[in-house]
């Protein structure tokens, strides 16, 4: 085409518009050529030649100079030890889960040093890394070892700058991330961690309404996720109130913060909730009337 002679009658602007459409496509074919040199799950982690193609990962990334590339190849790695770990039997996770998700980790920090100044690649590292920590999570037998530091702390670093250019996908994600770390604190039995877990919650249930309030600020559509935190409100009162008297007394300050945000939620919302039969003795008496007035 471009020793065409349509391309010769186009203005000079357009020829290099043209060029430049055909340079990112070869680049993006050229990326995604060298991510299909990475090796695929055929090995298992107490292989010695497991250990082998760790190694020539490594290598391959320490060769690869173009950041984009390095965060393609980084996010690539992470999603596979995440594969790795959800491949392997429950014996299996308890040898080689905490060395995977360490890697995973590492990876995926990696991939979100360079999405922080690199725009290609900002809304994929962010997308994925909350998808692999939604499937690491629904792995029973490794959500005791979910890497709830850097990963997540990362995750939503880098979700800020989605929020900023995106803010109803930032709603999405930061949902997302909420339900699932939730989901954990349903089933945490150690109480520290549960106390930990309820912050994160705390927080990723605070950035999920900030973005959707910026999205309808820009008149952009969020009425699904709005939906879906409302019925969360609803739910995280009942669940809340059958364990509040056994919580201790760290646990019991997050969960009235939470609680006073889905009680806001509740009366900010037209569709109304019935929680009639919801047993809610166990709260104080202040949040019962609270909750007794949101429902009126």
């Amino acid at each position: 085409f471009l020793d065409s002679e349509e391309f010769e009658h186009l203005s000079e602007e357009e020829q290099d518009r043209i060029r430049e459409f055909f340079h990112q496509k070869r680049e993006e074919r050229e990326r995604l050529e060298r991510l299909e040199l990475l090796s695929d799950l055929t090995l298992r982690p107490d292989s010695f030649l497991y250990g082998l193609q760790r190694l020539l990962e490594n290598i391959d990334l320490f060769l690869t100079i173009d950041e984009t590339i390095r965060a393609e190849k980084n996010l690539t790695l992470a999603n596979k030890r995440v594969a790795e770990l959800l491949n392997l039997s429950p014996p299996e996770r308890t040898a080689f889960g905490q060395q995977l998700l360490a890697d995973f980790d590492q990876q995926s920090a990696a991939a979100f040093s360079i999405a922080e100044t690199n725009l290609i690649v900002q809304e994929r590292v962010a997308t994925e890394t909350v998808a692999n920590l939604v499937l690491i999570d629904s792995a029973s037998d490794a959500s005791s070892t979910v890497l709830t530091g850097a990963t997540y702390n990362e995750t939503l670093q880098a979700l800020q700058f989605i929020e900023v250019v995106n803010p109803s996908k930032a709603a999405e994600l930061y949902f997302r991330l909420s339900e699932s770390t939730l989901t954990k604190i349903e089933d945490e039995k150690n109480m520290q961690v549960f106390e930990q877990l309820l912050v994160e919650y705390q927080k990723t249930q605070l950035k999920t309404q900030e973005a959707i309030a910026k999205a309808n600020s820009r008149g952009e559509d969020i009425s699904l996720i709005e939906k879906e935190l409302v019925r969360r409100a609803a739910k995280n009162i009942e669940s809340f109130a059958k364990k509040f008297l056994n919580l201790s007394e760290n646990a019991r300050e997050s969960v009235q913060t939470i609680l006073d945000s889905s009680i806001v939620l509740l009366q900010e919302n037209d569709e109304g909730f019935s929680l009639e039969t919801a047993d809610l003795t166990g709260l104080p008496v202040s949040l019962q009337k609270k909750i007794a007035k949101a429902m009126s």
